[in-house]
């Protein structure tokens, strides 16, 4: 639904995203928004709307998600503002061609925006960019333009295609989601503050799956050699010799569909494993809030700059209860201690870490009581992640920056 013109809410917060709520991008960042809705009006802004409308909290200004274009106005609004070409400039200090390309394509969709906005005086509060990518740069020219206070969400794979470091640092408070994160922005000049990110929108009371010696398992996430499904085979091959009886469900669609079939085919693994293909977000949740899985195995590699941030399906499965084996890439210990809330195996694609996933398997389908009592830990260990929570933080982190001049 687009706001009419003559629509004038009482107070607005604009998300800045690449192609939210248009798509599948970003759906990490409902459960936030939602929250937000409930005290402000809530306006996405996507830079390149693609696909059909997601159900996504708050609205678009236009039924197709694209501004209009108002080249003369952009002119004026670059010869009056030198932040603004400075703003521009810095489009070349990207992680390459392509990154720059899409940050100056940011650079003047938001500025287009920001029209829109004036136009129409929406009463703007605040903007915040759901990556340090791209809408970085859009949120820092709304910001900017509208003189409003802005800040930004850095996970990991956006950190390492960040945005001009003169946006990121333009914005009022960025967000790192771990530790992790904000060593990697602190090492590109950028300063951020860590602070959860909400991916939940609430946790059960008590483990929805049921415990048993016969592990059902799921992985979910794209198939590309950094999620190390084909780890995964290799680890559950050696849990099976060792008796272990299971079955893995992979959800996800990528380049490795064809090398994961082929691996499965090899180890003898085709009356166990199964790959789902892509399953709606919405419709996942709903199977892992209906006990589908007693397992959730997350197998990521680390190497160089290539790790996990904190996988947003390892929090999904620990508000479900799940018992989680994981890799301990990027952001991922920060919330799994092993055996306290899970299980944990090496980031790197080594021997050991194969041997320890594979004996992870073999613990808990061989005790009952471990994957009750870790699937309990995470339930409660997750709801510090439930959005009311996250934004509630954000919200004192921001609110006592000075207004913009």
């Amino acid at each position: 639904m687009a706001i009419p013109p003559e629509v004038k809410p009482r107070c607005t917060v604009l998300f800045a995203t690449s192609g939210a709520p248009f798509g599948v991008t970003e759906l990490w960042f409902q459960p936030e928004a939602r929250e937000v809705e409930r005290s402000f009006d809530v306006v996405l802004l996507p830079t390149w709307p693609r696909g059909p409308r997601s159900p996504w909290p708050g609205r678009v200004l236009t039924e197709n998600g694209r501004p209009r274009i108002r080249p003369f106005r952009v002119a004026k609004a670059l010869v009056r503002s030198k932040e603004l070409r400075s703003l521009l400039w810095s489009a070349r200090d990207t992680y390459n061609g392509r990154t720059s390309g899409k940050c100056v394509l940011a650079f003047f969709v938001a500025l287009q925006w920001a029209f829109e906005l004036e136009d129409r005086e929406v009463p703007v509060c605040h903007i915040h960019a759901t990556t340090v990518a791209s809408p970085a740069m859009t949120a820092a020219v709304i910001a900017e333009y509208l003189k409003i206070q802005s800040s930004g969400t850095a996970h990991r794979g956006d950190i390492i295609r960040r945005g001009p470091r003169r946006a990121v640092n333009a914005l009022g408070l960025v967000r790192a989601i771990s530790k992790r994160s904000q060593d990697m922005l602190l090492s590109q000049g950028c300063e951020s503050e860590v602070l959860k990110f909400g991916g939940l929108e609430s946790v059960a009371t008590a483990p929805v799956c049921q415990p048993s010696a016969t592990l059902s398992i799921v992985a979910i996430g794209h198939l590309s050699h950094v999620k190390g499904h084909t780890r995964a085979l290799k680890m559950l091959s050696r849990a099976k010799a060792a008796g272990v009886n299971f079955t893995l469900e992979i959800f996800g669609n990528g380049p490795l569909q064809q090398e994961l079939l082929e691996e499965i085919h090899a180890l003898d693994l085709d009356q166990q494993v199964h790959l789902r293909g892509l399953l709606p977000h919405d419709d996942l949740l709903q199977e892992l809030e209906a006990g589908r899985w007693n397992v959730l195995i997350h197998p990521s590699r680390e190497h160089g700059d290539q790790h996990e941030g904190l996988p947003v399906a390892i929090l999904e499965a620990a508000s479900n209860g799940l018992c989680i084996i994981a890799s301990d890439s990027g952001g991922t210990p920060e919330f799994l201690t092993h055996g306290v809330n899970g299980l944990l195996f090496g980031g790197a694609d080594t021997e050991e870490a194969i041997e320890m996933g594979a004996q992870a398997l073999i613990d808990v389908a061989r005790d009952v009581e471990l994957q009750k009592s870790l699937g309990e830990q995470a339930i409660a260990d997750a709801d510090a992640y439930v959005a009311s929570k996250t934004v509630a933080r954000l919200r004192e982190a921001i609110e006592p920056l000075p207004a913009r001049a």
